[in-house]
């Protein structure tokens, strides 16, 4: 109930109470069901439709005035009052409006009591019939907005993937024609390869290939076009409305007349029909064992409610009633039941649409949570091969040449080659170990690992990796841009106000020229690792957070000093 009344106030506040759809049920129902026609003799019958056609075109007129002043006030509690005050005053003018259309046509009026207790069951019904339509109306458009919204973040999502795969396809393609380029090159090297092959081959084959790998890990995906899903919901269609609905809505329409027009015995009689059929047009179509689709059920109801409609006008013509008026039971009964039936498969509709349309946004996002990373991934760890490892042997083949050079670099061509499909391997202190020691052999490396910095790093993967890759670039950077002949590794662990963190540094002597820095895609830069000038020495150093998830957090421990 809570629900229902806050949707009222949202709608009759939301700027679009009156639309199109509410003139058209406010003027169906002045021509048919609240029409003055039933109270004459059929030969009086199309004077009483020209009567009720004014009567309606002037509650459209002051209908149609409140939308343009609810459409131009700025506040939610402006417009209400706009609202409820210009149904109030329409719905009073109504039978006023008939009234006098009456009079002037030469027909009595009703005495003031009468048009009194007119006024006010105006005031109720349309009150009712108007907000219930406007709900429905809302409901509609709100579900439309939102599965718009769907087929829109769909049609992203669907780009997305179609972005990712093809970022992987090119990637995957990337590496391919790089190790086949320098597997070409390889296969042209003297046996044993001279200077100028190394070299050219450390330049081309290994540091251009490695950058244009990185590249290409730093970029962003290629943009493709989404389309919308263009699948909508079927809105034509009839489903059972929500059990009593229809009998309520009908009690709410005829009651204010039939207590005005029918005798105390009429509107027993009345009610005890309108009871006995709204049940047997709500139940029978549900529990009916032999109707196993929607359609049976559906036409069922329709049917109940008519032989319902008929029956209400039979048990008029019992109570002596005569003229038209005895007929408009069995077309409004049966028109209500059709009309909510109709509104009824419109929001099922809508909401199956919605929830397909979650449905697949969910699957697609699920799709999309490992996004590019695993491609990105995979050129870092080619590009780093190329750039660190290749490179490397090739600096190490210039300062101590040996004959098993182009072996061990297709070796490492073939890693690169495999980087899509094996796991990324273990890696800890021991790693950062092996590449200072694989270094010592060229050039003298002082190393200071502390104790927990190696503990850190044993403990988490990730961290010793991030660790290697930083080192085995400065110790590169140091080899070919500074010429230096010591470098100065340390690594170790330190508190700040974010947390634990392992502190790396490279360091050599050295005068860092004006403006340089580390390329913008390269990987130990997305590290957070800088190149810095440091007294007389460049230095790379980095900070990497230690097990972020818990060192932010203080902890008390249970262990007290005596």
């Amino acid at each position: 109930m809570r629900r229902l009344a806050s949707a009222v106030v949202h709608v009759v506040g939301g700027g679009a109470y009156v639309s199109i759809w509410t003139l058209a049920v406010a003027v169906a129902l002045s021509l048919t069901v609240v029409s003055p026609a039933g109270d004459l003799s059929p030969d009086e019958a199309f004077d009483g439709f020209v009567v009720s056609l004014i009567g309606a075109l002037v509650f459209g007129l002051l209908l149609g005035l409140v939308a343009v002043l609810e459409r131009n006030i700025p506040t939610p509690r402006g417009r209400a009052t706009a609202v409820l005050a210009g149904v109030a005053v329409a719905a009073a003018a109504r039978p006023l409006v008939q009234d006098a259309a009456l009079r002037a046509a030469g027909f009595p009026g009703d005495s003031v009591e009468v048009l009194a207790f007119r006024v006010a069951t105006n005031l109720i019904v349309w009150l009712v019939t108007l907000s219930v339509t406007a709900l429905v109306v809302d409901a509609i458009r709100s579900r439309r907005r939102v599965n718009a919204l769907l087929r829109s973040v769909r049609a992203e999502l669907a780009a997305a993937q179609q972005s990712t795969e093809a970022y992987d396809r090119a990637a995957r393609a990337l590496v391919v024609r790089v190790v086949d380029d320098a597997r070409t090159r390889l296969a042209q090297w003297n046996d044993p390869p001279t200077v100028e092959q190394v070299r050219a081959f450390a330049a081309d084959a290994a540091r251009a290939e490695s950058h244009e790998l990185a590249d290409l890990a730093a970029a962003e995906p290629p943009r493709m076009p989404g389309e919308l899903d263009v699948r909508r919901a079927r809105l034509f269609g009839l489903r059972l409305p929500p059990v009593g609905l229809v009998g309520l809505v009908y009690l709410v329409f005829m009651l204010p007349y039939a207590v005005r027009a029918a005798t105390p015995a009429v509107l027993v009689v009345g009610a005890v029909f309108l009871v006995i059929g709204s049940l047997a047009t709500d139940y029978l179509p549900r529990r009916l064992s032999v109707l196993s689709g929607g359609r049976a059920r559906a036409g069922v109801f329709l049917g109940v409610s008519v032989l319902t409609g008929f029956a209400l006008s039979l048990a008029s013509v019992l109570g002596g009633l005569t003229g038209i008026r005895v007929l408009i039971p069995a077309l409004a009964f049966p028109l209500i039941a059709f009309a909510f039936a109709m509104l009824a498969a419109v929001v099922h509709a809508l909401q199956v649409e919605q929830r397909r349309l979650s449905h697949a946004v969910a699957s697609q996002q699920r799709a999309l949570r490992r996004g590019t990373a695993p491609a990105r991934a995979a050129l870092t760890d080619a590009a780093q091969i190329l750039h660190r490892d290749v490179q490397a042997r090739c600096v190490l083949q210039l300062q101590t040449p040996s004959a098993g050079i182009a072996a061990d670099i297709d070796e490492l061509l073939a890693q690169a080659a495999d980087v899509f499909a094996r796991p990324a391997p273990p890696v800890g202190a021991e790693a950062v170990d092996q590449v200072i020691a694989t270094w010592a052999h060229v050039i003298a490396v002082d190393v200071r690992i502390d104790d927990d910095a190696r503990a850190a790093l044993d403990g988490d993967g990730t961290l010793a990796r991030d660790a290697y890759d930083i080192v085995a670039e400065g110790l590169l950077n140091a080899v070919k841009h500074a010429d230096a002949r010591r470098v100065g590794v340390s690594v170790d662990l330190t508190s700040t106000g974010a947390g634990r963190m392992l502190r790396l540094a490279v360091r050599c002597e050295g005068i860092l020229p004006r403006g340089a820095a580390l390329r913008p895609a390269s990987h130990v830069r997305s590290l957070g690792a800088e190149l810095v000038q440091v007294a007389d020495s460049v230095v790379l150093r980095a900070l990497l957070v230690v097990d972020p998830g818990g060192s932010r957090h203080p902890v008390v421990s249970a262990v007290h000093p005596a």
